[in-house]
């Protein structure tokens, strides 16, 4: 499928777990801009 799911929950534990610095606002700030107009999560 090309609809993004469950990245912002993927994104916190990246987070949490000091994989990554900064903890991304929206799924989007990690997706191309083709899939934006997606419903994802």
């Amino acid at each position: 499928t090309t609809t993004p799911e469950k990245v912002m929950v993927y994104a916190d534990f990246m987070h949490r777990t000091g994989a990554i610095k900064a903890k991304p606002a929206s799924w989007k700030d990690l997706c191309h801009e083709t899939v934006h107009g997606k419903p994802g999560s």
